[in-house]
């Protein structure tokens, strides 16, 4: 793959049983190690912003965009990769992009939102300067 190395880090409590297995063969279809898809616990609400800073991008779904996930993620200085489409449900996340668009990266198709994930995990310092854009954005 593009990340050798990387995890899909999901929240346990959206993913079923079945679905969990259904994700690990997929990866394992596409060559990634079963291992490398990762389900998380719920944490407790108070840590829930700051473990969100824990990851390098967050990807955000495009049929049904992550609304107040979208929210935490940014708040917690974690940068968002949006694909909107024709849906209001698919493009809300999109629609922070006015006012935060370093933390929000709108791709144009499934390739470019493949491109920019792979491009802020890969790239230390265009990281870096995103979640500096958003913690300076939340003092303002």
């Amino acid at each position: 793959g593009r990340l050798p190395g990387s995890i899909l880090w999901l929240s346990r409590l959206a993913v079923s049983s079945q679905t969990e297995e259904g994700l690990r063969r997929a990866a394992e279809g596409a060559g990634v190690a079963r291992e490398r898809v990762v389900l998380s616990e719920t944490f407790p609400a108070m840590d829930h912003i700051a473990i969100k800073g824990l990851a390098d991008v967050a990807l955000d779904t495009t049929l049904y965009n992550g609304h107040v996930t979208t929210g935490d993620a940014l708040w917690g200085d974690l940068p968002v990769v949006v694909l909107p489409r024709v849906s209001m449900a698919s493009r809300l996340s999109s629609s922070f992009w006015d006012p935060l668009p370093e933390g929000i990266l709108v791709a144009r198709s499934l390739q470019d939102y493949e491109d920019l994930a792979v491009a802020v995990a890969s790239t230390r310092q265009m990281l870096k300067r995103k979640r500096e854009a958003l913690a300076k954005a939340k003092r303002s």
